[in-house]
């Protein structure tokens, strides 16, 4: 219990001007792969047979799925 508040404190007090520049680096390195890889595999059978199952159940179109024209619930 102890080391999880010690994390969600650091958490809590980190600011992006405290941190080194290379750790800034990798960070937008990191969402931009995540971006990279989510609009990538947009057009993957696995995303295109998941679409299909759910979109018939979706409540909404609050949702955008990047790389894609659908619009889906949040759930």
């Amino acid at each position: 219990m102890r080391l999880t508040r010690e994390l969600a404190r650091y958490a809590l007090d980190a600011r992006a001007a405290d941190m080194p520049d290379a750790v800034h680096h990798e960070a937008l390195r990191s969402i931009l792969n995540w971006v990279g890889c989510a609009v990538g595999g947009s057009r993957h059978e696995a995303v295109e047979r998941s679409l299909a199952a759910l979109l018939p159940f979706s409540a909404g179109a609050q949702c955008t799925l990047l790389g894609r024209r659908e619009r889906i619930d949040a759930l």
